[in-house]
């Protein structure tokens, strides 16, 4: 009956400790894995700050260009439709303006 019980105990300690040692292991885990997110979002939050920068330095340099030439040279002043052809004051234009 001793024996049974000390055999009993036995299981229940190495139970308990596979156990925690499990869960030892898993938080180990998931702390790496915060640490490794905590650690890669400000390069992605940078990278992301960057490539907007650079989008809206594209478009408004794409945008001052195209309404530059539209105040230069407006749509009316440059060309002039006869009989359903568009042309320009100073020769013909195909249709591809329409």
């Amino acid at each position: 009956m001793v024996h049974a019980l000390y055999r009993w105990l036995f299981l229940r300690r190495t139970y308990v400790h596979e156990n925690l040692r499990d869960a030892s292991n898993r938080e180990a885990v998931g702390v790496s894995i915060l640490v490794l997110v905590l650690a890669i979002s400000p390069i992605i939050i940078v990278l992301v700050q960057n490539a907007v920068a650079t989008i809206q330095v594209f478009l408004s340099i794409n945008l001052n260009l195209f309404s530059a030439t539209f105040q230069k040279r407006g749509r009316k002043e440059l060309f002039s439709t006869k009989n359903g052809k568009m042309y320009r004051k100073f020769g013909y234009v195909a249709n591809q303006f329409r």
